[in-house]
């Protein structure tokens, strides 16, 4: 980790700088005719905006021309945000391939801090110029695995599994943490990234450096924190090109957006990215030029030219909700995905339903306040929700189990605490958790069921979230299982939810110990019928208990016939078990996947492909980190 000092006295102005070149041997000679000056014959890279020590930026303009930024610059300079840093978070460089550079992948913060010591990264590409038919290789094709990437190296075909984008200037690549990925000849970039080397190399196209030796593989490491399903490159509301952890990045026209102002919070980095020339700031600029404005400067262009505005961002926080029928839990959350701060309340049915939300509006302050952090800091709220939600409008319109009707949930959570706030259905969300987070990342079709109080389904199809008409997604609980048969909470008759939810489990089970005073199940709930719970059919059945066990078989039977609907239906890679019962896991999956193996998958016989039965990797709090990941690109 690079550690750095600053003054605390502002004395800088606005000024433009001098990069610090390096001359990889995959470099060539772009950056050279943009004006760049440099002792070797090709520049791989231009270090635009840096404060790392192996090749630091230099000011090229006023009294301090031709010292180190990172020696210059003080806390009031940067601004609030970066001085309270420990490193400088951020490097902006730009290349140029003239050779396909390694086939490489960044870890994440999380792994790299506990591996190495240090960050991870996370970069951007904005590309400046390519040659015909050069691109990029980003991310996979399609969904692989770790032995097929080991062979593909051996082989030396590993470009063969990756996603190669033919690329044009002015595009935007966003190269998250996880992804393989590799640079083209022919193409150059700018470059925006978390200020860390820290890269592991796959393939190297058996080159030679300098000495005449190989340069060092990485596979093992590399094969641990590979992300394997296919690149999805997110989508920014322009003038946003990227935005991460600790950047975000905006593009602008210098002919329009005249006006470059630095806020308090942190200094900003402007770096010229199309053809055009003028001054800012009354000083000249060309393509390839980066200007470093102090925190509270404003600068103005008179000129041409696109440029790329880069500022520095805390870290921002997530709250994540999952709205049960029983409970209501949330908790503060990075945006990696981990918990960092829980909080839960029952739901009083008695209560108004406004007065519920009111109730959460309260819980959430006081997070922020139990945290010393304000709604500044948070980058969002988002809420899963049972029942019929219109996630476009922000309301509940209908959940039978919680019994309300028309509730402004959006609207009253942001009046209430002043933070951006999105809602889905609540199984939608818990799928959402395990695409981003959990035991889905690795699939394009899944199907998620929750089996709590309800039963909730949420469907990820060809890479894309299900939501349906009015956004109000798939209520794969209430599909009929059972013609005429047991009422639904929902008032019709034989639905999914009233044979394969926890309740009607719990019924079956109080059924089943009437006709049976000797079972096991009556000591493990303490003789009393109001004790049984999702749970108790199922740990008798472990010890043998013959009623048990019964219980337990009508179940799968029911959950194995709906599960083969939706098999059918929607033919997905994998069906995702959540909620609370999906804590029995290989009692709950082990009898299911035999049911669908005899039934063979559904239609299509022995033709059929086979689907994986998983339980939810993120257990009970799939709900919460799908809410909080709705506000993820």
């Amino acid at each position: 980790m690079l550690v750095f000092e600053a003054g605390t006295t502002s004395k800088m102005d606005i000024v433009k700088l001098t990069p610090a070149t390096k001359d990889y041997l995959w470099g060539g000679h772009k950056l050279k005719a943009m004006g760049i000056s440099a002792p070797s014959e090709k520049i791989a890279e231009a270090w635009e905006l840096s404060f790392n020590q192996d090749g630091p930026s230099l000011i090229a303009t006023g009294p301090d021309q031709g010292k180190r930024l990172m020696d210059v610059a003080t806390e009031k300079d940067l601004g609030s945000i970066p001085s309270s840093f420990r490193f400088f978070p951020v490097l902006i460089k730009l290349i140029d391939a003239a050779e396909n550079l390694s086939v490489q992948v960044h870890p994440s913060d999380e792994y790299a801090l506990k591996n190495e010591g240090q960050y991870g990264k996370t970069e951007m590409w904005y590309v400046i110029a390519s040659e015909p038919h050069a691109g990029l290789y980003i991310g996979f094709k399609k969904k692989t695995s770790p032995k097929e990437v080991e062979a593909a190296i051996a082989a030396g075909s590993i470009t063969d599994l990756l996603n190669f984008v033919e690329v044009h200037p002015g595009e935007t690549y966003f190269i998250k943490a996880g992804t393989v990925h590799a640079i083209g000849r022919g193409v150059t970039v700018m470059e925006i990234q978390q200020n860390s080397t820290l890269t592991y190399r796959l393939f190297d196209y058996d080159r030679l450096d300098k000495d005449g030796n190989k340069r060092e593989l990485h596979i093992a490491k590399a094969l641990q924190v590979l992300d394997y399903g296919p690149y999805r490159q997110p989508h920014f509301k322009k003038p946003l090109i990227g935005c991460s952890s600790y950047f975000v990045s905006s593009l602008g026209e210098a002919a329009k957006d005249k006006i470059i102002a630095a806020t308090d919070r942190s200094f900003a980095s402007i770096t010229i990215v199309g053809e055009g020339k003028g001054t800012f700031s009354n000083i000249p600029y060309r393509l390839g030029d980066t200007f470093f404005v102090p925190s509270g400067h404003v600068g103005e262009f008179k000129g041409t030219g696109r440029y790329v505005k880069t500022e520095l961002l805390p870290e921002k926080r997530l709250i994540g909700i999952d709205i049960g029928g029983t409970s209501i839990k949330g908790a503060l959350v990075s945006t990696e995905g981990k918990i960092l701060s829980r909080f839960a309340f029952p739901v009083d049915h008695a209560k108004p339903q406004e007065a519920i939300i009111e109730e959460l509006a309260r819980s959430i302050n006081e997070v922020l306040n139990k945290n010393s952090l304000w709604p500044i800091d948070i980058l969002g709220i988002g809420i899963g929700c049972p029942g019929s939600i219109n996630s476009k409008t922000g309301r509940c319109d209908y959940s039978n189990n919680l019994q309300w009707k028309d509730l402004p949930i959006r609207k009253l959570i942001q009046k209430r605490t002043g933070i951006k706030t999105r809602i889905a259905n609540d199984a939608n969300a818990a799928i959402l958790g395990e695409v981003r987070f959990g035991a889905a990342r690795e699939f394009e079709n899944v199907v998620l069921l929750t089996l709590g109080t309800g039963v909730g389904g949420g469907l990820y199809l060809n890479g894309r979230l299900y939501e349906g008409k009015d956004s109000k997604g798939a209520e794969l609980g209430h599909a009929t299982l059972v013609m005429d048969g047991r009422l639904c909470t929902c008032g019709r008759k034989g639905c999914v939810e009233a044979y394969c939810s926890v309740s009607a489990l719990i019924k079956d089970t109080q059924e089943a110990m009437e006709q049976d005073r000797g079972s096991l199940m009556w000591a493990s709930s303490k003789n009393n019928l109001k004790f049984v719970d999702g749970l108790t059919a199922f740990e008798c059945a472990k010890r043998c208990d013959g009623s048990a066990q019964k219980v337990v078989d009508r179940y799968i039977k029911y959950l194995g016939e709906a599960c083969l609907s939706y098999i059918n239906i929607f033919r997905p890679d994998a069906i995702i078990l959540g909620g609370g019962l999906s804590g029995q896991k290989e009692a709950l999956t082990s009898p299911l996947r035999k049911y669908l193996e005899k039934e063979q998958f559904g239609f299509g016989g022995e033709r059929s492909p086979a689907v994986e039965i998983l339980v939810s990797k993120l257990g009970n709090d799939a709900g919460i980190l799908g809410a909080a990941a709705l506000l993820l690109p």
